[in-house]
């Protein structure tokens, strides 16, 4: 499988790696996206129609896919439906066996063997993600970890590689993760975003979109634009 060169820029933290260098220095970052299903996805999210959800699904697929590059990207799906879309954008993907902990330490340990030293997990339902947002959890040494909007999920993580701790994603999986990265002797940082905290599972995570594009006066066009365009696919106004 070829990989292509990676880059990296952080302006906040790294500014000394932002030179005509920085390719050849950065190389050995991956970003894998966990996505189960276009067709059977979101079950959560209520009655919407199935095309709908469909729609929505590959809409933030695209937007977290769009925020990694020029990062090597990785989906994990078994739908033939999610891998063919992600090899049509030239994504490389891998295999979901069915349990997404271990497919996720599965895939870890195969970008480790491929030469990769650094790793982030974006879960793929975090539609405000942008670009410095996935270079700023990449720049942290050890673990970094973005939480959600109640301080309860792990929305992104990343970590050098080999990977030192299981995996444990799942329900209150920044609680878990820390007590795992602790007892490795592993530091864990938890960065506060305001925007990648946001993800979409259920009718109330909608709600919160909505509420704020209507009372962030700071929302950055291009995310108020994705939230429009997620609200009118689900018939929201």
């Amino acid at each position: 499988m070829a990989f292509e060169q990676h880059m990296l820029e952080d302006c906040e933290e790294n500014m000394a790696l932002a030179n005509p260098n920085e390719e050849n220095q950065l190389s050995g970052l991956a970003v894998i996206i966990p996505i189960r299903s276009f067709a059977n996805g979101k079950t959560r999210l209520g009655p919407i129609p199935y095309q709908s959800k469909a729609e929505i699904i590959r809409i933030i697929a695209k937007y977290i896919l769009d925020a990694a590059s020029p990062i090597e990207r990785f989906v994990i799906s078994s739908d033939l439906g999610v891998e063919a879309w992600a090899t049509s954008l030239g994504v490389s993907t891998l295999k979901d066996n069915g349990d997404l902990n271990t497919t996720l330490r599965g895939a870890t340990n195969l970008l480790y063997k491929q030469g990769y030293r650094r790793c982030a997990i974006v879960l793929g339902d975090i539609p405000l993600l942008r670009h410095q947002d996935v270079l700023d959890v990449l720049g942290h040494g050890d673990f970094a970890i973005i939480t959600d909007r109640n301080h309860e999920g792990t929305n992104v993580m990343a970590f050098d590689l080999p990977l030192s701790i299981q995996l444990s994603y799942g329900r209150s999986s920044l609680a878990s993760h820390r007590a795992l990265i602790e007892e490795s002797g592993a530091k864990c940082e938890v960065l506060q975003r305001i925007y990648p905290c946001y993800d979409i599972d259920t009718q109330d995570d909608i709600v919160s979109l909505g509420k704020l594009i209507r009372d962030d006066p700071k929302l950055p066009s291009d995310l108020h634009e994705r939230i429009q365009t997620i609200l009118s696919v689900l018939g929201h106004k």
